[in-house]
């Protein structure tokens, strides 16, 4: 004989929730530090971001940003603070246990392996994946980033910057993140190229996953997300929506140019 069905089970299995009842956010830090040797990278950051939020974080190289990124992946351990994802703590996982969660980082530089070919890129992202759907999931990649699916022969390391980028976007995107952390993607890329990777970007973000941006161009950032943080010697120092941010006219003199 099966147990009762508790009044919780009831409610998730019908979709009756109590209307009080709040959805965690997709990624919450908490005084979250950073340090390297004696040098502060992140001095006590405390942020969230809803589910399905687009967020941006713009601010001078050395600010801090990637380090943020790199910390909310794994990469690095924080010198003290915490971090939620989905309202569990993951600060003590490995960075790969992380991914199995949902957590994706598309670093600076796009990070593909030169040698193995797009097709053998992008399916390294499904590797800790048990389920046997890795391969629709290329075919749909294929279907957003058409020239990488004519180059899928091509070796990675031959491929454009642009290219590059989208690959990176592609192989993150295997892994079926619900949190996608990207790290400067216009860096070095033609303005033509830089519109096409926010296009794709945009389009991943309609799909319904959550993204953090850190974009060193603050005018596109601001334009795509819906929120943004400044970030400076290692501590927000300006946050909110992102278009109140664009009219500020501290931001506008310091990352717009006027």
């Amino acid at each position: 004989m099966t147990k009762a069905a508790t009044t919780t089970e009831v409610q998730v299995i019908t979709g009756v929730l109590p209307t009080t009842q709040r959805v965690a956010p997709m990624l919450s830090l908490s005084e979250l530090s950073v340090h390297y040797g004696g040098i502060a990278a992140l001095r006590g950051i405390s942020l969230s971001i809803e589910v399905g939020e687009m967020v941006c974080v713009i601010g001078a190289n050395g600010a801090g940003k990637s380090s943020l990124l790199r910390a909310i992946a794994g990469l690095v351990t924080p010198s003290a603070g915490h971090i939620a994802h989905r309202g569990v703590p993951v600060l003590m996982l490995p960075s790969f246990e992380r991914a199995r969660r949902g957590i994706s980082l598309v670093p600076e530089g796009r990070g593909v392996f030169p040698r193995l070919s797009v097709q053998e890129n992008i399916a390294i992202g499904g590797y800790a994946r048990s389920d046997g759907a890795v391969k629709d999931d290329i075919d749909r990649i294929y279907a957003l980033m058409p020239r990488l699916a004519e180059r899928r022969s091509q070796l990675a390391g031959t491929l454009s910057g642009g290219e590059q980028q989208m690959l990176a976007i592609g192989r993150a995107m295997v892994s079926r993140p619900d949190l996608l952390l990207l790290d400067e993607p216009s860096m070095g890329l033609a303005p033509m190229m830089v519109q096409k990777i926010f296009e794709i970007i945009a389009e991943v973000a309609r799909q319904g996953v959550t993204i953090l941006l850190v974009e060193q161009n603050a005018r596109l950032a601001l334009r795509t997300a819906s929120r943004a943080w400044v970030l400076e010697g290692g501590q927000i120092s300006v946050s909110g929506p992102s278009a109140a941010l664009a009219a500020d006219p501290r931001v506008r003199a310091a990352y717009l140019g006027e």
